[in-house]
């Protein structure tokens, strides 16, 4: 598998795609082919190192993706190869493959193709905006966010 690796020893700390181990997953979590990424602020705090990982999670940067179930673990009942997913990661995203606990997923809806950035930017924007009820206008408002497109876990 690849991933784009920082390079610590080098000035600037460039980052370069290069061959790594494959991800293992565990008896609750999803192995997922990851079609599509993104780059957002957490993910530039961490390789400025002001945003470290928690524990246990991926040494690879990117923090949301949006791809296809290949493998689940033995516990997992919810979700099955072939599946279209995206989901808010602990790390990992910039990578072709990425294993995530099966509770933090999403299902991508219909006719969102994986080259889409729609499918990319609900795990960061939409999920987090509109999993309340009503959210809040520019002058304070109470108003009703869309409905989402998403089977939420």
């Amino acid at each position: 598998m690849k991933a784009i690796v920082v390079d610590q020893e080098k000035e600037g700390q460039p980052l370069r795609w290069e061959e790594v181990e494959d991800p293992v997953y565990g008896d609750e979590e999803v192995l997922v082919d990851i079609h599509t990424t993104a780059v957002n602020r957490a993910d530039l705090l961490q390789r400025a190192g002001q945003y470290p990982p928690p524990p246990g999670a991926s040494e690879y940067l990117g923090l949301e993706m949006a791809g296809i179930v290949v493998e689940t673990g033995e516990k997992v009942g919810k979700w099955q190869p072939g599946e279209r997913v995206c989901a808010l990661l602990a790390g990992g995203g910039y990578a072709e493959q990425v294993a995530v606990p099966q509770i933090v997923w999403d299902r991508r809806r219909a006719g969102v193709e994986s080259q889409d950035a729609e499918a990319q930017a609900r795990p960061r924007a939409h999920v987090p905006s509109f999993s309340r009820p009503g959210s809040f206008g520019a002058d304070g408002e109470d108003v009703e966010g869309p409905e989402s497109d998403f089977a939420a876990v």
